[in-house]
This record gives C-alpha cells, sequence and structure tokens, in this order.
C-alpha cells in the first residue's frame, strides 16, 4: 500500500512538471522570437551606408566667379586618383547639399551645368546627367597617383548663399560610369567631396568726368591750349591784297585732348552761304562769291595762277604718349600737300554743322594738333571789294 501510494505521488509530480512545461513553452517562444525581432533590427542598423571606394586625397574645385546667380561661370576639377586596380577614364562631379557620396543628393538651388558644359581640351567630353551633375570622359586615362586638371565651363552658380559640395567619383570609363549620380554610384574607384562657397559679391565704383579739350590759335609757336593763345585773324595776300598768284599761307593751330569712350571730330564751319569761298562787301550769296572754294565736291588741288580760289591744307600733329592713344586721322579730302574746301555736299562748310576734318580714331587721345594753312589768289576778272568769310572749328566728343 505504502509503495502504491509513493507511485502514485511520483507520476503526480511528473504529470505537474509536464503541465510546467506545457505552460511554459509558448512564453519561451514568445521571449525567444521578440529577441529574433531585435537582433535582425540591431544587425540592419549596422550596416555601412557608404559605397566601400579609396577617397581622393588631393581635390579641389576652383571657381570663376563666386556670385550667386553668376552665368557662365568655369569650375576647374583637380584631383589625384588613389585606385590601384585600374586607370581613370572617367569620372561624375555631382553638386549638392551635403557632402556623403552614396546619400541622397539635394542640388543647389537653381545650380545648373547647362545644356552642353564645355571642358577644356579637344579630346575631353563633357555630357549633362542632370541639372547638377556632369560626366567628363578624360582623353587620356589616368593612373594611380596621376593628376587630372578640367575646366567644366557653361555653369550657372546656385542663386543662394552659403556652402555647396562637389561630389567626385571615378571610374574605369565612360561605360562604367554612365549615367550614375553620387546617390547611388555603383562599382567604382575613387571618390570624395570638396566644399565650395557662393556669396553675395560686391562690386566697387567710381566715376571719371567728360573731358574734351580743343583750341584754336593763330600763335604759331603755341604747343597746347594753354600756351600763348591768340585767337585767329588771317589776312591773305600782300599787306591784304590778292595777288593772281597764291601768296603766304596764314595758319590756324588746333589743338585736342579727350577722354571719350567713341573719340572726338573736329569740324570746319564757313559762313558763306551759296559760295564755299570767299564773298565781297560782306554780303554772302553766290553773285557775291568772286572766290570760289577750291576742290568743291571733288578732289583738292593746287592753286592755279589767276584761278581765283580759296582753300586750306592740313597738317597733322600725332599725340604724345601712348600707343592707345587716338591718332588723328583726316576726313575726305584734307590733306598738307594740296589746298581744298568742301562744297556742294552734305557736309559742306557751310552746312549745318560744318565738314569734317579730321577725328581721333573713335579713341580717347592725348594732345595732338591740326594746323589748317589758308590760302586764295584771284584772276584778272575778280571784281575789287573786300573779300571775307567767318569761320568756326567745332569739336563734337563721343562718350
Amino acid at each position: 500500500m505504502a509503495l502504491l501510494k509513493n507511485k502514485t505521488n511520483i507520476n503526480n509530480v511528473r504529470k505537474k512538471r509536464m503541465d510546467i512545461v506545457r505552460f511554459s513553452a509558448p512564453r519561451a517562444g514568445r521571449v525567444f522570437a521578440a529577441l529574433g525581432v531585435l537582433t535582425a533590427s540591431v544587425a540592419s542598423a549596422a550596416l555601412p551606408a557608404l559605397v566601400s571606394a579609396d577617397t581622393i586625397t588631393t581635390r579641389s574645385v576652383t571657381l570663376s566667379s563666386s556670385a550667386k546667380s553668376a552665368t557662365g561661370t568655369s569650375y576647374e576639377v583637380k584631383f589625384t586618383p588613389k585606385s590601384t586596380v585600374g586607370t581613370t577614364g572617367a569620372f561624375i562631379v555631382d553638386f549638392c547639399t551635403t557632402a556623403a557620396v552614396g546619400t541622397a543628393c539635394t542640388a543647389p538651388t537653381d545650380l545648373n551645368v547647362g545644356a552642353t558644359p564645355s571642358v577644356t581640351g579637344s579630346d575631353d567630353v563633357a555630357t549633362k546627367i542632370a541639372n547638377n551633375t556632369v560626366k567628363v570622359v578624360l582623353d587620356t586615362p589616368v593612373a594611380a597617383d596621376g593628376s587630372v586638371d578640367v575646366k567644366i565651363g557653361g555653369l550657372t552658380n546656385p542663386s543662394t548663399t552659403g556652402t555647396f559640395y562637389a561630389r567626385i567619383v571615378t571610374y574605369a570609363d565612360s561605360t562604367a560610369a554612365g549615367t550614375k549620380t553620387s546617390d547611388a554610384p555603383g562599382t567604382h574607384y575613387d571618390d570624395g567631396s570638396v566644399a565650395l562657397d557662393i556669396t553675395d559679391g560686391f562690386s566697387v565704383n567710381g566715376s571719371v568726368l567728360e573731358s574734351l579739350t580743343f583750341c584754336a590759335t593763330g600763335d604759331g609757336d603755341a604747343t597746347d591750349c594753354t600756351d600763348h593763345q591768340t585767337a585767329p585773324a588771317i589776312t591773305l595776300g600782300t599787306s591784304g591784297v590778292l595777288n593772281e598768284e597764291a601768296g603766304t599761307d596764314g595758319d590756324v593751330l588746333t589743338f585736342i585732348s579727350t577722354n571719350a569712350a567713341g573719340g572726338a571730330a573736329v569740324n570746319l564751319k564757313s559762313d558763306a552761304t551759296g559760295c564755299g569761298g570767299l564773298y565781297r562787301d560782306n554780303v554772302s550769296n553766290s553773285t557775291n562769291c568772286g572766290i570760289g572754294p577750291i576742290g568743291g565736291g571733288s578732289a583738292a588741288a593746287a592753286l592755279t595762277n589767276g584761278a581765283a580760289k580759296f582753300g586750306a591744307k592740313l597738317t597733322l600733329s600725332q599725340p604724345s604718349g601712348t600707343p592707345a592713344s587716338g591718332a588723328l586721322t583726316a576726313a575726305g579730302n584734307w590733306n598738307s600737300s594740296t589746298y581744298n574746301m568742301p562744297y556742294g555736299g552734305a557736309d559742306d562748310v557751310t552746312s549745318v554743322y560744318g565738314a569734317p576734318v579730321y577725328d581721333t580714331s573713335g579713341k580717347p587721345t592725348n594732345l595732338g594738333g591740326g594746323k589748317l594753312s589758308f590760302n586764295a589768289n584771284r584772276s584778272s576778272l575778280t571784281p575789287a571789294g573786300n573779300y571775307t568769310a567767318k569761320f568756326s572749328l567745332i569739336a563734337t566728343g563721343t562718350f
């Protein structure tokens, strides 16, 4: 009896243990499952986010302009590849607001590499991958520790100031680079980033006042507009009497200096309306034009004895100073060996603004000068009387 009772107790104990195991097993399963999920989560978070590659240790990007929104800028990309697995034949440059290759790239606001970015070198090729990404294929692949120096042109800078980054990723060739970007660069050799900065830019301003100095003098010894100024007053002939042979020239010296960007021009204007030469008795018209203009609308000429003609020669003295100074250039038929007095054309000496005589070749000029040498003669039939014409010299600058 006692033995049977002990056996029954032993069975009861075994049954309770089994019940404990049955009741405990599901809890253990849940605990193990929870630990499994936690372990998986930790393992996933520990995976590296960057693609494994050598780092370009020597790299720089130089901007031709750091001003925001500057257009037509050039970026010089320089680096030394480090990979020893092969030569670098292509690379991409990705412009982003963050530096890390292999992470999402947000393009700087309004940065644009242009539809057809250019590169220095006749055989280098640049291709636009995106508004902020350029692929460059080198004409000659570069080995490890070699030097890459490429200027990429035609870019538009970001429109906001601050720092952005150029991500450089190198590949074996154009095919390996494909249309990849630094977000997902795929299999590549080296990579690295460069920090760049955009500024507001600034300007330096100043003004240069317009200047035009011009004068005419009858003083034959004058060398500039401040030297021995004597108002021109010319009397031709011998003691004021004209002969059939030409007498001594009556000279008027002019001097000009200007900083006009388009240079300056000098015109000669006469009050001899309807005549163009010398008129008689202070009445300017064709009836009293006893001494006509030489050359007229045609070529200049010499004074022929007894021709009753009036004209002037032009002798130019070139400006001193730097070669950039505008040289004086004679207009039309003006020259230093024959006489001229333009009349009858659109720009003759009696027109509204007179006849062009010389100019400064469209440039600013240092002090230069022009000498007008007037002369006249009469014919045997020239009516007696006093002959005259009133002139003015007009200098006009193009600023």
